[in-house]
């Protein structure tokens, strides 16, 4: 692509983010004056910003994610005094949470 063809992609997609979202579709009729290209080209590069990535994310958060999973036994399928580990069910700052069974409720699972 041709770097006025970026330019001009780049100021419309700006110019359009500046309209409220009910607005954008009339704003980049008339702004494109019938280049269904660049117009097809800008509505892409919206449609981007309503989805949330990697990079939507703080950094901070995305590492403290990562070392905490890393640091974090899976006790799926062990055994925990009378309870034996199922399944997680939901993760946090603060750890992990089990579902487990009370195997002194169902005679047939000691071992």
């Amino acid at each position: 692509m041709e770097p006025e063809r970026w330019r001009l992609l780049e100021d419309l997609f700006h110019a359009a983010l500046s309209h409220a979202e009910g607005e954008r579709s009339t704003f980049l009729a008339h702004a494109c004056a019938g280049d269904e290209t660049l117009r097809g080209e800008v509505e892409a590069l919206l449609d981007q910003t309503k989805s949330v990535g990697l990079f939507d994310v703080p950094a901070l958060v995305v590492a403290a994610h990562a070392v905490s999973e890393a640091r974090t036994p899976m006790l799926t399928g062990r055994r925990i005094g009378i309870y034996e580990v199922q399944a997680p069910i939901g993760a946090g700052g603060m750890g992990v949470v089990y579902r487990a069974l009370d195997t002194r409720l169902n005679p047939d699972l000691q071992t």
